[in-house]
């Protein structure tokens, strides 16, 4: 992965983390009874600074959706049940709100997919394990181990 690639995407889920409800907070502030909608997108607006903050010194990690997406998925939640909630709007807020849903569906069919961990067959490890021998067991990423002492009698 390039330098450049993590930049624009650094730039796309930044967009993406705050205009998006920014926009959704700023149109159900100017509407009646989308108070749901205010609640959801603030708890989430805290949400992403939180994560922001958090990994202020290493956010291109954010940007593989397979390492990130955890820090991002009760946000999506949030406009998600906010433009279902905008879909009871009028006129073009309805439309671009069911066009914005649409798009989500397709692309959690389509993208964002993460592959499945390696199998490290555990269960050999857990024969060891109960022996008490000393064993390093491997856990996803490949690579990482956790490191179980001998239960010496």
């Amino acid at each position: 992965m390039s330098l450049a690639f993590n930049f624009q995407g650094l730039i796309g889920l930044t967009a993406l983390a705050i205009i998006l409800p920014a926009g959704l907070l700023i149109l159900a502030v100017s509407k009646p009874r989308k108070l749901p909608i205010v609640v959801f997108l603030i708890g989430g607006i805290i949400i992403i600074v939180a994560t922001f903050y958090k990994l202020r010194n290493n956010l291109p990690t954010l940007v593989p959706f397979h390492s990130g997406s955890r820090y991002f998925y009760i946000l999506h939640i949030f406009i998600i049940w906010s433009l279902i909630i905008y879909l009871d709007s009028d006129k073009i807020i309805k439309y671009v709100s069911a066009l914005l849903l649409l798009m989500a569906l397709l692309s959690a069919f389509t993208h964002f997919q993460v592959p499945p961990l390696k199998d490290f067959h555990w269960e050999k490890y857990s024969q060891q394990i109960e022996r008490g021998e000393a064993v390093k067991v491997p856990i996803n990423p490949d690579g990482w181990f956790v490191s179980i002492p001998s239960r010496a009698p």
